[in-house]
């Protein structure tokens, strides 16, 4: 009965409902597509579609701790290799090897955002200004994500870019340009051929296509949400109206005071009966006289 109810007076009130759900249907609109303000007014999705690649470096010695589990002859535990990829990920992800990485790939260093490992585990980073204005949720972004293995000296290089073809082209050149970079060092510096590291690219990489955006469902459940509410709205203002008439019609009134009456009566006004006068009482002196007897006497 209670359901029945609710619904005569959403019935009611239906040109309020009405209004209800026009604005969840212009709220599961603006969420799902970009509107132009030009007449007649354009739509395009907000959903979009990138190419993501992911490529693999493992970071290891000479006497390679992968085979060798005593350590080899210079004794490097995994832990401390560990350490020196993130080292090595940090300077992927700034300074010249930044610069290297764009150049390899095709890309303008400005706009080239980049992404280095996570000091907090389960916490991505943000991505380091790049000195451009492209945003990371920009459909023509190029990112470079660099991720390190806590327990294996592996580094990971996923990259964003507007095809398929560009985000296999920046890991690749990532992974290419950190090789290059340890060689480079290890010349310049004069580091014994047992000490230097060797970067050892984990296969080709890969490469898929994947859609962003905000998703059509989520636009849908916002507006049926919209309109529960405003409903629910509808409802509750009606029946506060109600408890409020109810309330001033049960208020006391002063002792003596009429009652007020809502709407016109259809009886006819009767009017009072008017006051009675109270009756003079005569003087004596206004009687008239009786005329005396005689009084017989025996």
């Amino acid at each position: 009965m209670q359901s029945v109810a609710i619904l005569r007076q959403l019935w009611r009130a239906r040109t309020l409902v009405a209004v209800g759900v026009a604005v969840a249907l212009v709220i599961q609109i603006v969420m799902t597509y970009h509107v132009g303000l030009a007449f007649p007014p354009s739509f395009s999705s907000r959903q979009y579609e990138v190419g993501v690649g992911s490529a693999g470096l493992l970071l290891d010695s000479r006497s390679s701790q992968v085979v060798d589990v005593s350590g080899g002859q210079n004794k490097a535990d995994v832990a401390s290799l560990s350490t020196r990829a993130r080292l090595l990920a940090n300077l992927m992800a700034t300074g010249p090897l930044k610069e290297k990485i764009a150049a390899r790939a095709g890309i303008a260093p400005q706009m080239l955002l980049t992404v280095p490992p996570s000091s907090i585990p389960g916490v991505e980073a943000k991505p380091l200004p790049s000195g451009g204005h492209v945003k990371p949720d920009d459909r023509r972004a190029r990112v470079l994500t660099l991720y390190v293995n806590e327990s294996l000296p592996i580094i990971t290089a996923a990259s964003q870019a507007p095809t398929p073809v560009e985000a296999a082209r920046l890991s690749s050149a990532a992974v290419t340009e950190a090789d290059l970079y340890l060689d480079e060092v290890a010349g310049r510096d004069r580091v014994p051929e047992a000490q230097q590291l060797v970067a050892t690219p984990l296969g080709a990489a890969h490469s898929a296509t994947q859609q962003r955006g905000p998703r059509r469902l989520f636009a849908l459940i916002a507006s049926i949400f919209v309109v529960l509410v405003w409903c629910a709205s509808i409802v509750v203002g009606a029946r506060l109206k109600r408890n409020w008439r109810e309330a001033d019609d049960d208020e006391p009134y002063g002792s003596g005071a009429p009652r007020p009456t809502r709407g016109l009566s259809s009886e006819p006004a009767v009017s009072p009966p008017p006051p009675l006068r109270a009756l003079a009482t005569p003087e004596p002196s206004d009687l008239p006289a009786l005329p005396e007897r005689p009084v017989r006497r025996r």
